[in-house]
């Protein structure tokens, strides 16, 4: 991770109760929903932006259409990559290098990562190229523009998706969505932040990487920018009935819907209100992705003038990191895009971000925001806290370092100051959604916070805070606390993943747009040293927080309330507004309304020649997967996987606890027992020892319940308690020990301790309901179609939700909680109901399996009789209760847009029909589902996907769910086309389903299909085969047999499910049972 706040955050991601990021949340064309928006983004955090300036400017004469490139980038074969990764000769080159336009002005050894850095100038145009070279195979590209908004209207955010609506050299429809199915990459998006735009992607194919560099590069630099496009992702006026000027009339819009979603999420309105009221001054008082009720104000000339004077190569940070040479990404760039630019034209705008105008004295702000959903307490949705604006983070980076380690002091785990007098006192539920450092800013920040406060106690909290940190800078803090720290970044600088270009991406940039050092924060030893020697000279922590926190007027106390009005008053406005707007309608307006609205529609239906675009072909598919050196044995009567990986001197420890044993009335408390297993304590340690000898010698312990349905049987799943842990090869005793103590004697029975458990994980329930909504919508429309769905659903769907509410209210029933919790352990942690797996280098087997015997001697008096259940997951009529429905519809108040999920009973994995059901569901999503969903009803995405064994239609941040769950149905009307499922989508659908099946894998994650699922490598191959031989015919055969609603027993092998907001076409005449709790 690039910059050490992320680092850490990385490293101490295990540590409970969760401290959620509260910097940049990139935004942007999620082309995955089910995968993060960047790889290593945070998960929560400041609303990020995607805005502009309103600036008038007249077109750029330097860069005419015709200086666009013509002609299509040479192929780049594959064939010539004979000496890749650690085969591959490094880069060498000295500072004053030139090679293709490009001077070389720095070259940076990182011994740590293994890598070097080369940073570089062009000549001509002045931009900017940072390139890590490294041994890994996974290549990474990104072109950064620096975007700052001058207003809300989202101006950054619409062009970063129009921009990929077609270029002057793929002058088709969308050629991003279209190279997501023609290419084997590994990543592919494009993101906003409140002062940037990033257009990333990975691939580990060398043809693969040039046809999309060819493709960003004419995107961002030259793209078409039509209105047409602008009005479809952006926003437009469209009548109900479209070519009916007597109809409602309402706006539409890609971005327009997605910001609504966005805002209706109480954590991100909170995040978002706290930046714009922290930096009032500043750029970033604006929302960069938008306001939906100021983003019908951008005009399509604004637009254009946004790109003419921010894409520029002087105004762009190039980033390439992997094997494949330097020298050829910097000669197809130069040929492609940069050698049509001269130095820094007139029109392009002075992007700097100015200081923030600090303040004589700390501020209060109190606003509203919609209630929590799924019957959260009224009284209890009140979220607060206390803000601090401080360094800039482009200066010392140590400064940077040091703070973002505070936070971790102050914030992370029961040790913590904050935790003991924040969480621990019952004030509130959790931390507040913004709580933590966030250096994602050019000026960083610190928050820190509750939710889940009563609106009388809201007051109390900036004191709680303050007196907080005046005890913590007269205590400081315990050595051993640092240390714990610190190993956990040695941990993460040992970690080994498959993203790590990606992640240098989306930390580094932050810094580097505002004239920091990209790769320096790389060299943590430097840095770490810098630190002891800090400490050594006396009271450096509390010196911190007494000169950027406590003598710091520049504190922003920030408190929201749920107002059951919130969203009717936005409605107003918007209805208001649309009003306003058809007052002033003339004749003429309204016929251009319906045209347009007709010439949209007309485009988005009419059928494209994409033939223009590069492509991968079948041929680049590897026809076989690699093996996993995997062996099996015996220790101790437990079995043990073995995976023999290069983890850079770790040890991954897994565990596998059947739950086959547990009785039904147990069931749905399985989920809290995972959360709170390692929180309470365990043997002679109380919970916050325990937090510490985690933090010292592991880089995590962590519980979660998993269900792995059959991989040949749909009516038979495997529940089991899903262990995680890690640590240094050095400290694998140590870590045993501790697990050893979790298993024969875990401490579930402090009363006091599990009340504030139970609160927090019932308000991150309440708070994930909001932006969650495709999961939660999809859990409940598959509980009714098997067992492993009802135990899903059970376990993490709207029915858990509501039964931590249940159990977080009465405290009359934390003995009977406990109790539960006790009798879950018993029938859990038993040594004769586990298997494990390890997964660390050959060099550390022996030693390894040495500690590995003594755990399970020690821990096999956990074991003793108890009666097997016939079932492994609870039976249909298990005292859990669970009320399903086959047309569900869950009303949230906050929710401004829906999502839908209707879910199909299909077939297990090994069946034949599994693959090409898989292959199907991407060529749906792509060819006729993307056009229907996205283009056509603006809702953010849409798709259809398999897993589990079952095929699951979906859309997410969608306006008009009733429309969505007709084109659903209409399927396969589409298939009965003699165009549907042609040769190329054959080929496309494929690349897409290949693209993510070899997707590099971190060693940790090495071997666990088989230990989870028990699906080996000869399943996987013969399901491989099946993919690469699938036909047209096949994939019809599949859809009439499985998906065709006329389909003998269609009706009862498939539910829909809806979250959103109230609406009246959802009733109980159409068969919907609509809920409000």
């Amino acid at each position: 991770v690039m910059t050490v706040s992320r680092l850490l955050r990385s490293a101490l991601k295990h540590v409970r109760p969760r401290v959620p990021y509260q910097g940049v949340l990139p935004r942007g064309i999620n082309l995955h929903p089910f995968r993060p928006v960047g790889a290593g983004m945070p998960a929560c955090g400041v609303t990020p932006s995607f805005n502009v300036p309103v600036r008038m400017y007249s077109a750029p004469a330097s860069i005419p259409v015709s200086a666009a490139p013509t002609g299509q980038p040479k192929p780049q074969d594959d064939s010539t990559n004979l000496h890749r990764g650690k085969d591959r000769v490094p880069l060498s080159l000295k500072v004053g290098s030139r090679l293709h336009g490009f001077e070389v002005t720095e070259v940076l050894p990182v011994p740590e990562r293994h890598l070097t850095s080369y940073m570089l100038t062009h000549s001509a145009t002045g931009a900017k190229w940072l390139h890590f070279d490294t041994e890994d195979t996974n290549n990474v590209f990104s072109v950064t523009f620096k975007t700052t908004p001058h207003d809300s209207t989202g101006v950054a955010h619409i062009l970063e998706h129009t921009t990929l609506c077609g270029s002057q050299r793929y002058p088709v429809r969308d050629p991003f969505f279209n190279m997501l199915k023609r290419s084997l990459n590994t990543y592919m998006n494009a993101w906003t932040t409140p002062d940037h735009t990033s257009y990333p992607f990975a691939t580990q194919n060398k043809k693969d990487f040039y046809n999309l560099l060819g493709v960003y590069a004419d995107a961002t630099f030259f793209p078409k920018l039509e209105e047409i496009d602008f009005r479809q992702e952006g926003h437009r006026l469209e009548f109900d009935q479209i070519d009916d000027p007597s109809s409602r009339l309402q706006f539409k819009g890609v971005v327009y819907n997605e910001m609504k979603g966005a805002l209706g999420d109480p954590s991100s309105l909170f995040c978002e209100r706290v930046q714009q009221n922290l930096y009032p001054t500043t750029t970033y008082q604006y929302n960069s992705g938008g306001d939906p009720l100021d983003i019908p104000s951008l005009t399509y000339n604004q637009l254009k003038e946004f790109h003419s004077t921010h894409y520029h190569p002087a105004n762009a940070w190039f980033f390439s990191y992997g094997d494949l040479p330097l020298s050829d990404h910097l000669a197809f760039a130069n040929e492609h895009a940069l050698a049509h630019f001269a130095k820094n034209p007139a029109q392009v705008v002075d992007t700097n971000v100015s200081d923030e105008v600090r303040w004589s004295e700390p501020r209060t702000v109190r606003e509203t925001c919609p209630p929590l959903a799924m019957g959260a307490d009224p009284e209890r949705q009140t979220k607060v806290s206390v803000s601090f604006l401080l360094n800039n983070i482009a200066q010392d980076h140590f400064v940077t370092f040091s703070l973002s380690l505070l936070s971790n002091l102050l914030t992370n785990g029961p040790n913590s100051p904050m935790y003991k007098a924040l969480i621990e006192s019952g004030v509130g539920f959790d931390y507040s959604p913004d709580t933590g450092y966030s250096g994602g800013l050019r000026e960083a920040s610190f928050s820190v916070g509750l939710s889940g406060v009563k609106a009388e106690d809201a007051d109390r909290i900036e004191q709680l805070v303050m007196d907080t940190l005046a005890k913590a800078a007269e205590e400081g803090f315990e050595p051993s606390r640092v240390e714990s720290i610190l190993h956990q970044i040695e941990m993460s600088q040992k970690t080994v993943t498959a993203d790590f270009g990606l992640r240098l991406v989306s930390s580094m940039t932050n810094a580097w747009v505002h004239g920091g050092h990209p790769a320096r924060p790389l060299l943590l030893n430097q840095t770490i040293q810098r630190l002891h020697d800090e400490m050594r000279k006396g009271t450096f922590f509390q010196d911190l927080i007494r000169k950027h926190l406590l003598s710091n007027k520049h504190r922003l106390t920030f408190m929201m309330s749920p107002d059951p009005e919130h969203v009717k008053r936005d409605q107003d406005r918007e209805a208001a507004l649309l009003a306003d707007t058809r007052s002033k309608l003339t004749p003429e307006d309204l016929k251009q309304i319906i045209d347009q609205a007709t010439t949209l529609k007309g485009r988005q239906e009419a059928h494209q020649d994409i033939s223009i675009l590069p492509t991968l072909t079948i041929a680049d598919i590897a026809p076989s997967e690699p093996i996993t050196p995997i062996s099996h044995e015996t220790i101790e009567r437990i079995p043990v996987q073995w995976v023999d990986q290069p983890t850079n001197g770790l040890t991954y420890l897994r565990a596998l606890l059947d739950l086959r044993h547990v009785p039904d009335a147990l069931q749905m408390y399985v989920p809290l027992f995972a959360s709170v297993l390692t929180d309470m304590g365990a043997g002679s340690l109380d919970h916050r020892q325990l937090a510490q000898e985690m933090d010292m010698y592991t880089g995590g312990i962590g519980a979660s319940p998993l269900l792995a349905v059959h991989h040949s049987d749909l009516d038979s799943a495997q529940a089991s308690l899903f262990l995680k842990a890690s640590c240094l090869n050095r400290n694998m005793p140590r870590m045993l020990d501790l697990i050893r103590d979790i298993f024969l004697s875990p401490k579930l029975n402090d009363q006091a301790l599990l009340k504030t458990l139970l609160a927090g994980r019932m308000s991150s329930l309440q708070e994930s309901v909001s932006g969650s909504g495709q999961s939660y919508a999809r859990s409940f429309a598959s509980a009714g179609l098997s067992a492993a769905g009802r135990t899903s659903e059970l376990w993490h769907g709207f029915t858990q939700v509501s039964f931590m509410q249940r159990l977080s209210r009465d405290d009359t029933k934390l003995d009977e909680v406990i109790d539960k919790l006790q009798q879950l352990a018993r029938y859990i942690l038993r040594a004769d109901v586990m298997k494990c797996a390890v997964i660390t280098e050959q060099s550390n087997v022996g030693t390894a399996k040495s500690n590995l015997g003594r755990f399970f001697q020690e821990i096999s008096g956990s074991s003793s009789s108890l009666p097997v259940m016939e079932t492994r997951v609870p039976a249909q009529d298990s005292p859990a209760a669970l009320e399903w429905a086959r047309q569900a519809y869950f009303v949230v108040p906050s929710a401004a847009v829906n999502y839908v999920s209707q879910v199909t009973r299909a077939v297990p994995y090994t069946h034949p029909d599994s693959a090409k059901l898989e292959l199907l569901g991407r060529i749906l999503s792509s060819c006729f589902l993307h056009t229907e969903i996205r283009e056509k009803g603006g809702a953010y995405g849409g798709g259809a996907s398999l897993g589990g064994g079952a095929f699951s239609y979906y859309s997410y941040r969608d306006p008009h769910p009733e429309a969505s769950v007709q084109t659903f149905g209409k399927v396969m009307q589409y298939l009965e086309r003699d165009s549907a499922v042609s040769a190329q989508d054959l080929q496309e659908g494929k690349l897409s389903v290949f693209g993510d099946l070899d997707a590099p894998e971190a060693p940790s994650h090495k071997g666990m299909s088989e230990f989870k699922r028990d699906i080996t490598h000869e399943m996987r191959a013969t399901r491989r085969q099946r993919l690469l031989e699938a036909s047209k015919s096949d994939l019809l055969e599949v859809a009439a047999r499985y998906l065709d609603p006329a389909s003998p027993g269609f009706q009862q092998r498939t539910a829909v499910a809806v979250v959103g907001g109230a609406a009246e076409w959802a009733t109980k005449e159409k068969g919907w049972d609509v809920r409000t709790q």
